[in-house]
């Protein structure tokens, strides 16, 4: 695997090559490896560890009373970060504490053999594939195989994952999901009745995250259908 760190902190968002659907969206939203490392669906991971859940990521400072209780200042992320049109080779997902935990944007939209660059803004956070190897139910696509990054501190750690398979793969921070830090990544354009991501979020998902899945398909749904 090539590694490959980024050095730019600046707030990227996704920006489309041609016409492209935005519509708002309130809410926030792992390969073994070392940061800045760049991993392709068509490798399989190994099995994840308790570390990822140690009690010093999900001490008080990851934990606090406001997000706790659902308090807390009004969502800062509820515009222009959840974007499908046409597809674009690469996109930047920013992680970040700000009011919530959030992947920004919240979806993206690649081509088939794209790659999304997970950057690290502060906080502690990774980023996880739904499937069992990760002891998730599967929110990609049948015979994709997961990833997980290693949890990212540095401002400025990047993790990369090539995207050859069309579909639509759902994710998660391992420290956050019970907030609702949750993403999608939308690779080509698939035939969404066939994306495991499209069903239902299952039961076992944390609210929060539930909800964001509520959210994303109606508005995944809504923009492939202006789209068209």
């Amino acid at each position: 695997m090539n590694a490959r760190q980024s050095t730019s902190t600046r707030r990227r968002y996704l920006k489309a090559a041609g016409a492209v659907v935005t519509v708002g969206l309130a809410g926030c939203v792992s390969t073994p490896g070392e940061s800045g490392e760049t991993t392709t669906t068509d490798a399989t991971g190994d099995d994840p560890g308790d570390d990822h859940m140690d009690d010093d990521h999900m001490g008080d400072e990851h934990m606090d009373d406001d997000h706790m209780d659902g308090e807390g200042d009004e969502d800062t992320h509820a515009h222009d970060d959840f974007q499908i049109g046409e597809p674009i080779a690469s996109a930047t997902v920013e992680m970040v504490q700000d009011n919530g935990y959030h992947f920004l944007p919240h979806v993206v939209h690649i081509v088939s053999g794209g790659t999304v660059t997970w950057e690290q803004v502060n906080n502690v956070h990774d980023t996880v594939a739904y499937h069992p190897d990760n002891g998730k139910p599967a929110r990609i696509p049948e015979g994709a195989a997961p990833w997980r990054s290693p949890l990212m501190s540095e401002r400025g750690d990047t993790f990369e994952v090539t995207f050859e398979q069309e579909g639509v793969y759902d994710y998660f921070c391992s420290p956050h999901e019970v907030f609702g830090m949750v993403g999608r990544v939308v690779v080509g354009m698939p035939d969404l009745d066939a994306e495991p991501a499209m069903e239902p979020p299952q039961d076992e998902l944390p609210a929060a995250a539930r909800e964001e899945f509520e959210r994303y398909n109606e508005l995944t749904r809504e923009a492939f259908d202006q789209h068209e």
